[in-house]
């Protein structure tokens, strides 16, 4: 496949305040799989290994209509969002993962640590959303 685009949406809201949103794109290509968006206002970041069944969450999702569950904290799983100078990275929570139409869509929510801002180190939670979001088989 050529040259995909960043699309869709991804939707977050940081610690209950206003939804941020920007484009990303899922890459299949990369073992884990990797979405990543960036905007003025919200980078996001997540390396989907291994789902809750024990298998690639990347070759579970190659075809359409496939769904998967991923826990943080587990494999080389890993979710962070980035916004107001400050990130959470989550330590513990869920993603799940569709493809619909050859996108990607889904949900997350996660419980973690603030990275820079005025409180390092202080308890964070994100939960948001993935609607279309290309991917780069």
């Amino acid at each position: 496949m050529g040259h995909v685009d960043p699309g869709g949406q991804v939707s977050v809201q940081i610690d209950g305040g206003n939804p941020l949103t920007t484009t990303a794109l899922a890459d299949e290509t990369q073992d884990p799989m990797a979405v990543s968006g960036f905007s003025p206002v919200l980078t996001f970041g997540l390396l989907a290994d291994t789902d809750t069944a024990g298998h690639p969450a990347r070759t579970d999702l190659m075809m359409d209509g496939a769904a998967v569950e991923v826990d943080l904290g587990s494999s080389r799983t890993h979710l962070e969002v980035h916004a107001a100078g400050s990130g959470c990275v989550g330590a513990t929570g869920v993603v799940h993962l569709r493809v619909t139409g050859g996108a990607l869509d889904g949900d997350f929510t996660a419980d973690g640590t603030r990275q820079g801002g005025p409180m390092p180190g202080a308890a964070c939670h994100f939960a948001g959303t993935l609607a279309g979001i290309p991917i780069a088989r």
